[in-house]
Parts: structure tokens; sequence; C-alpha cells
């Protein structure tokens, strides 16, 4: 599995992670509400989250208007390691 780059151009991988790790679980929508992301941005990283393992969608099914959503979670135990390149500012980071 390739290293997951967290620190794209809007943070929204970093941003997610920290507010399901304030937060704890919840719903895609949840997570649009609080960090401010678009729907759309949301669903391609957490594919992303989901395919590197560091966060999982649950069976908790949260009641909403329409079909139930889905709530997501941080992996349990999951690690990233930082590394950071401070001569020309580029981050990246490898899950583990």
């Amino acid at each position: 599995m390739n290293p997951i780059e967290l620190r794209d151009q809007k943070g929204s991988k970093l941003a997610i992670l920290q507010t399901l790790r304030v937060h704890g679980g919840m719903s895609r929508i949840e997570l649009t509400r609080l960090t401010g992301l678009s729907r759309a941005t949301i669903s391609l990283s957490i594919a992303e989250l989901l395919e590197h393992r560091l966060v999982y969608e649950t069976d908790n099914r949260l009641m909403t208007k329409g079909r139930p959503a889905t709530t997501l979670e941080l992996v349990p135990g999951s690690r990233v390691i930082l590394g950071a390149d401070l001569d020309n500012g580029a981050w990246a980071a490898r899950s583990l």
C-alpha cells in the first residue's frame, strides 16, 4: 500500500481525523457540518482514509430524515507517522 498524503490543499484528511479524534464517531454529513468541507471533499477523503485503514464504518446507523447514516470512527490503535521536510515546506505522512 502506498503512503497516504495527509496534507492536501484543503487539509481535508487532517481535518477529518482531528474532528473524529476530538468528537468521536459521526456521519459524513456531521463531518461536513463540523469541518466546513464539501460533501464531495468529505467523500473523497473518507474513501482514502478507509483504504489506508485509518477510519472505519461501524454497524451503528444514525437515524436521519432520509436513509440511516453510517457512523465513521477512527481505527483503534491506528498510527500515523508524520515526516517534515523543512527545507521546502513539503510534508509527507504515512500510515502504519
